[in-house]
């Protein structure tokens, strides 16, 4: 027994043991949204990054972005270079809703004036500075809410000079200093890089209620469509009743060239969205709302502002841009029917400022979310399923072998694997169903080698010219053989899991624990079986 506790064999087993239980005692289970409960956001992008610091970046955004929320426990990863896991503990589906709104933003913030783009979400160095005005006042039947942020410096001198002198004076009232007719800013969140395709019939319902404006919505009366349009530096193509003409279509496809994506009313016939998708366009599609001009949607606008006299260099009148004001303090304002509408909304706008825009669009979200209860009622089952496991295995080998030493220390051997492959795979990703049923095959494939192990070493006594070293070698080159094939299957969905997302975690799993066999317990469990036989021909 003395050489047995003397093996480095088994002083390996007992220090990776160790140093498993000192990661389990600090950092504790890292549960999957099966057990933990909760909310998982499969976030897929619309092209890949481009290097890992992109994708750092794109992952810190996105978590800045949930933790806005207040939500504790958020978890964001990636996986490849398409895909972001986003995991937190919420169920209620209006906040998953309102969440999953939030993370389909690339949060691509720009203000333009006259179709020139003025500064962009990069150019704000601060969002919510003090300020005098309130963040949400009452405004006639609406709530009006205000966010105040400030430029960089050479932001501003470009504010300055795209603004210069774009207020006209059309003459004096009782107000001394005159009335002016000025142009109208342009706020942005996620303007789309497409074509516009907009039938005449919403082209003329859409004029119509720009005109009108809308309070609820923030669009203020007497808008012009083609001056939206204009603003927009898009390309646009207005469909009369015959559909895609031949002209319509060769303009389509000079425009495919620059431009990847096409905006279109998710009513439009399908017969349309049929010949435009096979000119290789993406199609994104944007419903009509009742009430609302559809492009005021399609075109990503969150705002728009009139200039005033005072930021033109109109009043008091300047000759030249450089004698202009350099305004660094700006807002942004928009409008709810609640107050507490008012205030989410104006926090919705803070954070995609704060947290910046990501560096690609997102393309879908696959969401899937599972109550705490269930997350309990899973756990429980997971433990039953390896008490059952264990109690199997014992029973199996008792009867297999007659010899209760031996089919103890196999058993030791397998609880100590799964022990090793739940913990260390909860350190490199988390504890799901998928990575159970890993642990559950990696011991089904540790039990198999041992009991090749000790039927090498027991079915072959009687060949006294072949050494216990050498039985343990043979069976080791049939247990490496099996283990090189699992691993050599699993590694492929760890390296490229990015298209087989649901299968990362047992791959992991899987792998982690035929590691720790065939590394760490297998070794012992051979040195162990042998020391067992020795010491019964003695």
């Amino acid at each position: 027994m003395n050489s047995l506790f003397k093996s480095y064999k088994l002083w390996l087993v007992l220090i990776v043991l160790f140093i498993a239980t000192l990661l389990l005692l600090f950092n504790g289970i890292n549960y999957g949204i099966e057990f933990a409960g909760g909310t998982l956001f499969q976030i897929h992008f619309a092209e890949k990054v481009k290097s890992t610091t992109e994708m750092e970046k794109v992952s810190n955004i996105i978590e800045q972005r949930l933790n806005w929320t207040g939500l504790k426990d958020v978890k964001v990863y990636s996986v490849g270079n398409e895909f972001v896991i986003a995991q937190l503990p919420e169920t209620d589906p209006a906040k998953v809703q309102q969440i999953e709104s939030l993370l389909r933003k690339q949060g691509k913030f720009e203000v333009m004036i006259e179709g020139k783009i003025a500064f962009i979400g990069d150019d704000i160095i601060q969002v919510d500075q003090e300020t005098t005005m309130p963040a949400v006042q009452p405004s006639s039947s609406t709530f009006r809410w205000n966010l105040p942020f400030v430029l960089k410096n050479t932001a501003a001198k470009n504010f300055r000079d795209l603004s210069f002198h774009k207020c006209n004076l059309i003459g004096y009232g009782e107000d001394p200093e005159g009335n002016y007719e000025c142009q109208n800013t342009y706020f942005f969140i996620d303007r789309p890089n497409a074509v516009v395709l907009i039938t005449e019939e919403q082209f003329l319902i859409d004029k119509d209620l720009l005109i009108a404006g809308n309070n609820l919505k923030g669009i203020p009366s007497n808008l012009s469509i083609d001056e939206v349009l204009s603003n927009s530096a898009l390309p646009y193509i207005q469909l009369d009743g015959n559909g895609l003409s031949a002209e319509v279509i060769s303009q389509l496809k000079e425009y495919a060239k620059t431009y990847p994506e096409i905006v279109l009313q998710s009513n439009i016939s399908q017969e349309i969205k049929d010949k435009v998708k096979a000119m290789e366009f993406k199609i994104k599609e944007i419903p009509v709302e009742q009430n609302m001009a559809w492009i005021w949607s399609a075109l990503g606008i969150k705002s728009v502002v009139r200039l005033q006299p005072s930021v033109t260099g109109d009043e008091p009148y300047v000759e030249s841009k450089e004698q202009a004001k350099v305004i660094t303090d700006l807002i942004i304002t928009g409008t709810a029917q609640t107050q507490e509408d008012a205030f989410a909304e104006r926090s919705y706008t803070k954070i995609l400022l704060e947290s910046g825009s990501l560096p690609v669009a997102v393309d879908s979200i696959n969401k899937e979310t599972i109550s705490p209860l269930l997350g309990e009622n899973f756990v429980f089952a997971a433990g039953i399923i390896g008490l059952l496991v264990i109690l199997s295995v014992a029973a199996v080998l008792y009867f297999r072998y007659k010899e209760w030493k031996l089919s103890l220390a196999i058993l030791t051997m397998s609880i100590s694997e799964a022990y090793l492959a739940l913990v260390f795979t909860s350190q490199f990703g988390s504890i799901t169903l998928a990575a159970i049923a890993g642990v559950l095959a990696a011991v089904g494939t540790g039990v198999n080698d041992q009991i090749v192990i000790t039927d090498e070493l027991t079915t072959s006594e009687s060949k006294e010219s072949v050494s216990l070293a050498r039985k343990i070698k043979n069976a080791f080159f049939i247990v490496f053989a099996a283990a090189a094939t699992s691993m050599s299957t699993m590694l492929p969905v760890i390296i490229f899991g990015s298209a087989m997302i649901s299968l990362m975690g047992f791959a992991i799993a899987t792998v982690i624990g035929v590691a720790a066999g065939i590394f760490i317990t297998r070794p012992f469990y051979a040195e162990f079986a042998k020391y067992m036989l020795e010491n019964k021909k003695d």
